[in-house]
């Protein structure tokens, strides 16, 4: 997800600006009732008042907004650590090392691929009790 837009914005207000974004281009109010709803709430009134600066957004709405917008959570986290901590850069940059889900899912394939976590039994080893030059009773 490309965010460098982002950057112009105080970084407190990132996540702000994340939301409204997604938002545009659709009617204003039916997208904050929309994402409200999904949120858990009746009325947008909560959402106004994060948008206007007047609250914070929780951290528990997070996975919530991302779901709602269709993004990884890891792409919000920096954002939502900068508006609790915009001072602290180091903790952004340390949220934006941070591999997505589907990022985690191409690593975990390529080390199954290259380092199998089990190894199938050589044919020499599968069972040494089983003889099977045996002929059937059968005959």
């Amino acid at each position: 997800m490309d965010t460098r837009w982002l950057n112009e914005f105080p970084s407190h207000e990132r996540l702000i600006f994340f939301i409204e974004g997604e938002l545009a281009g659709g009617e204003e109010n039916e997208g904050f009732e929309e994402l409200s709803q999904s949120l858990g709430y009746t009325h947008s009134t909560t959402l106004k008042r994060w948008m206007d600066g007047k609250s914070k957004i929780p951290l528990r709405h997070l996975s919530g907004i991302a779901k709602h917008f269709k993004r990884d959570v890891l792409d919000l986290l920096p954002f939502w650590l900068m508006q609790e901590q915009p001072d602290d850069f180091t903790l952004y940059l340390a949220a934006t090392r941070m591999p997505s889900s589907s990022e985690l899912d191409l690593i975990a394939t390529a080390r199954s691929i290259y380092h199998p976590i089990w190894v199938l039994p050589d044919d020499d080893d599968e069972d040494d009790d089983y003889d099977d030059t045996e002929e059937d009773d059968d005959n």
